[in-house]
């Protein structure tokens, strides 16, 4: 059972999702479970999510095992037989009644032997006690890939059972990370993009709906800590929550990854839910663990930068809402979310590309200030700033990048593959990408997904039906027309293109260089 956070950390709940008839997103299986996870915290049932876990931790082990099991009898099949031990030969004997049998099928067997292989008489019997052997060891693989698979029936039995919770579990988990996939819940017309204010109405608890449902406590806000910072942050908080009585939630995400840290102060511990882990428990004092699964959760190094979101119980919201907003006025809390050239120089980059992710132009415009090129910066799967801020329509934030004094990136050469993936991870339709593409080669016939195209970002808009955003790229065209880039760069990562390490992609601009955010 994987303990640490890594890519195979959620395959286990993928897979058992997957068992029950699902088709969660791996690229979003974090965030249901964050959203899951934040309703157990405030419907004070965390003792419930920690035994579900439990017991889909044993179903899953088991699955594994027996289908490991499966797949070793099977090859086992193709092979030349064994020979099998005398005990099990025996219990093979006993359970096939296989007395009356043996002595029928022996003399079938010495007839083709002698009347049709026509072998000497004298090789009989070692040509018997090998027929013998090789029936024996068939029955055997017969006997294990059935009772395999008659395990896996019944652990899918388990798992799909209504009696269980299971599956109330897994359509929540789905409906947060994917509401598209049950877009008869919601409203026409509304963005179906992964919202917990959007989906906790149609995937709350019965408990939580009984007691009014849940709310966001204040303005969700970006930041980059270091463990000091970290440390800061959560002490700062857990004095402004002295003296609650009811639990608080907040779900912190970056780009590619959510998690849940809830405090409960009638356990008087933080909780703490991370995915495909086991949910966990840390006493209120032990900030140290704390922060340290944080910042494990969210990076390999020392820096880690997330969204903070915070919810709470509906009939709380006022008396959260005074403390969060005294938390956010605390000298250490301005301290830590201070951007200064220093701060950038160490997460300028990550803090970017949240900023446009998160439609937050004052961030943004406040990083950019610090002299940070947004040209220069991309997450692993090459994302830039820009490219984050026009798919989510965050027109502000593409303002304050295109204030930028140098010269920007405003074209791109696409592989059609990653395109489309880069589709699906941005919640486009691809249908628009359909359209895009036959307008581009003008073609109707199909084309090779390996082709290349070049496409600019106010094409892009277009496809996206973002007419704002389309008319401010297409006068910072005609504006900067005379300070013209080729702008001929791969677009977004795959195994054949290397990866930009993302520090050296936040360094502080400084002098003016010709930007070239992509690898080629």
């Amino acid at each position: 059972m994987p303990l640490a956070r890594d890519e195979d950390n959620k395959d286990w709940l993928i897979e058992l999702m997957e068992e029950a008839g699902y088709h969660p997103d791996p690229g979003g299986m974090c965030f249901g479970v964050a959203n899951m996870g934040m309703q157990a915290i405030l419907a004070q049932d965390f003792q419930t999510l920690s035994n579900r876990y439990d017991k889909l931790i044993e179903i899953y082990d088991n699955l594994d095992g027996h289908l490991q099991a499966l797949e070793m009898f099977e090859a086992e099949a193709q092979k030349p037989p064994q020979v099998l031990a005398e005990s099990t030969k025996s219990v093979l004997r006993d359970m096939y009644n296989l007395k009356e049998e043996l002595p029928k099928l022996r003399k079938k067997w010495s007839d083709d032997l002698l009347l049709t292989d026509k072998i000497d008489f004298r090789q009989l019997k070692v040509k018997l006690k090998e027929k013998e052997e090789t029936f024996l060891y068939d029955l055997f693989l017969k006997h294990e890939i059935k009772k395999c698979n008659e395990e896996l029936d019944y652990l899918h039995e388990i798992l799909t059972d209504p009696e269980e919770d299971f599956l109330a579990f897994f359509e929540g988990v789905e409906v947060h990370q994917q509401p598209g996939k049950h877009s008869p819940l919601f409203e026409k017309g509304v963005p179906l993009k992964q919202n917990t204010m959007l989906t906790a109405p149609v995937a709350l608890s019965k408990k939580l709906s009984e007691s009014g449902g849940i709310q966001r406590v204040g303005d969700r806000f970006v930041g980059a800590y270091n463990i000091d910072e970290l440390m800061q942050y959560f002490i700062s908080l857990q004095k402004e929550l002295d003296g609650i009585e009811k639990p608080i939630a907040l779900i912190l995400g970056s780009g590619d990854h959510a998690i849940t840290v809830g405090y409960d102060p009638s356990l008087k511990q933080w909780l703490f839910v991370n995915s495909g882990c086991k949910p966990e428990r840390i006493p209120k004092d032990n900030l140290e663990e704390l922060t340290a699964k944080i910042l494990h959760a969210f990076s390999k190094g020392t820096e880690c930068a997330f969204t903070t979101n915070i919810y709470c119980n509906a009939a709380n919201v006022e008396e959260f809402t005074k403390r969060v907003t005294a938390w956010k006025a605390n000298p250490e809390f301005i301290k830590i979310h201070t951007i200064d050239k220093e701060k950038v120089n160490r997460s300028g980059g990550q803090l970017l590309l949240l900023a446009a992710d998160d439609d937050d132009p004052e961030l943004t415009h406040r990083i950019i200030q610090a002299g940070l090129n947004p040209d220069n910066v991309e997450d692993e799967n090459g994302y830039t700033p820009m490219i984050t801020a026009i798919c989510n329509n965050h027109i502000h934030v593409v303002k304050e990048i295109l204030a930028f004094p140098n010269r920007l990136s405003m074209s791109l050469n696409v592989n059609l593959n990653s395109l489309y993936q880069f589709a699906r991870n941005m919640h486009i339709e691809e249908q628009c990408i359909d359209e895009l593409i036959k307008k581009k080669f003008n073609v109707d016939k199909p084309i090779d997904p390996a082709a290349t195209m070049s496409l600019s970002f106010h094409e892009l808009a277009t496809t996206l039906g973002y007419q704002e955003i389309y008319n401010l790229l297409e006068q910072y065209e005609k504006d900067h027309s005379k300070k013209t880039n080729s702008d001929k760069y791969l677009f977004f990562k795959s195994e054949g293109h290397p990866k930009r390490t993302e520090i050296d992609s936040s360094k502080i601009e400084e002098e003016s260089i010709s930007p070239n955010p992509f690898d080629k």
